[in-house]
């Protein structure tokens, strides 16, 4: 999902961070701490180095790519943010 902010087509995650929160300063990332790419709901969003966002990913187990893992299928379009 997508939004303008300041006449330019951004993640919607992103652009809600700036709407609800305030602005995104550069070099930083919006990441969810439900782990749901397309939810923009504020309290799910926190700013973070893509550094941050890897030991996150890493620490929830969604680091599956980089060992070699089989992830668990996961239904990803329509879904919901469930937190």
């Amino acid at each position: 999902m997508y939004g303008l902010r300041d006449g330019r087509v951004v993640p919607a995650s992103r652009a809600a961070y700036a709407l609800r929160v305030g602005p995104v300063p550069e070099g930083m990332l919006v990441c969810h701490t439900c782990d749901n790419g397309a939810c923009v709901r504020p309290d799910h969003l926190f700013l973070g180095t893509n550094a941050d966002n890897m030991r996150d990913a890493s620490a929830k187990g969604r680091m599956y790519r980089q060992w070699g893992w089989t992830p668990t299928p996961r239904r990803r379009s329509g879904r919901r943010c469930g937190t």
